[in-house]
């Protein structure tokens, strides 16, 4: 520096070619940088275990949250493909996201499931697979974990029609379910499940976990009792909406839970035929209310 600076002084007009020259060639290296070819991570999925009474281990993890060094890179829906320009050693960390409230333009990163980490060298051009794995958070309460594999819990009516009422099924996502079917006969039902807990009003997460499989649209919620309020109240936070195929969603009940201020709760469904079909088949399956 000290000669470039005499040079610069003293040899006039060639010193400004000179700088000329250094700035070109600085540019030209910037330019360099800015088109390096980046490095390329692919995440296929997340795999998913459980511990026993921790129930099914299927979940619907859909995006993945990613970070570099602590720093957002982005958040991609699965599987996914995309450039990182950071080469060298990282550490590189993903997180479990999924749609809240079964809302497609609600994506959130699951608050019950660990992070993956894994420091890796990024080369330029280079493709590297990261097949992330996560499992419940310490810490998670299960307070209902119900696959309907022993009988039916989904028994308490709330409709006033007794002779109504899900039965246990062979037709399961994974082995036994929950179902019945609608008719113009019996075209409402409101059912609860006989299990009834307690859900903190300090809880920072309270979540449904659920796999469905429905010809009409069904809402699901949460009732509420206490001492001093034995007729309760009800918040029904989702309408799911009809399903070919067993789906999988996430209610986000940690608001209602607090706002109606009771003791114990049970999960309760809904629903009524539309008027365009006369008959509605539902299953139901693997439902938890997990709570952190």
């Amino acid at each position: 520096m000290i000669f470039l600076k005499k040079t610069l002084f003293k040899n006039g007009q060639l010193s400004w070619k000179l700088a000329f020259l250094l700035l070109v060639l600085s540019m030209f290296t910037h330019c360099i940088k800015e088109n390096e070819v980046p490095a390329y991570l692919y995440i296929p999925s997340f795999s998913m275990s459980t511990s026993a009474g921790q129930g099914t281990s299927a979940q619907k993890i859909t995006d993945a949250w990613v970070y570099v060094d602590g720093l957002v890179q982005g958040i991609y829906q699965l599987p996914v493909q995309f450039p990182v320009v950071n080469l060298g050693k990282h550490d590189i960390q993903v997180f479990p996201g999924i749609r809240n409230n079964g809302i497609r333009s609600n994506p959130v990163i699951n608050p019950f499931l660990t992070s993956f980490k894994v420091t890796m060298d990024l080369k330029s051009g280079k493709i590297d697979t990261i097949r992330p794995s996560t499992s419940y958070i310490s810490g998670t309460v299960f307070k209902i974990v119900e696959d309907f594999e022993n009988g039916n819990t989904l028994t308490v009516d709330r409709d006033n029609a007794p002779n109504f009422r899900f039965g246990q099924l062979p037709e399961g996502f994974e082995g036994k379910c929950a179902g019945l079917t609608m008719t113009k006969t019996n075209s409402y039902f409101e059912k609860a499940l006989s299990a009834k807990v307690a859900l903190p009003d300090n809880s920072q997460n309270i979540y449904i976990e659920m796999h469905y499989k429905t010809e009409a649209p069904i809402a699901v919620g949460i009732f509420g009792t206490s001492a001093t309020n034995s007729i309760g109240a009800t918040a029904y936070k989702v309408t799911l909406f009809p399903s070919a195929t067993w789906n999988k969603t996430y209610i986000n009940l940690t608001t209602e839970a607090k706002d109606l201020k009771m003791t114990d709760f049970q999960i309760v469904f809904k629903s009524l035929l539309p008027d365009s079909i006369s008959t509605a088949k539902m299953l139901i399956d693997n439902i938890k209310l997990l709570q952190r």
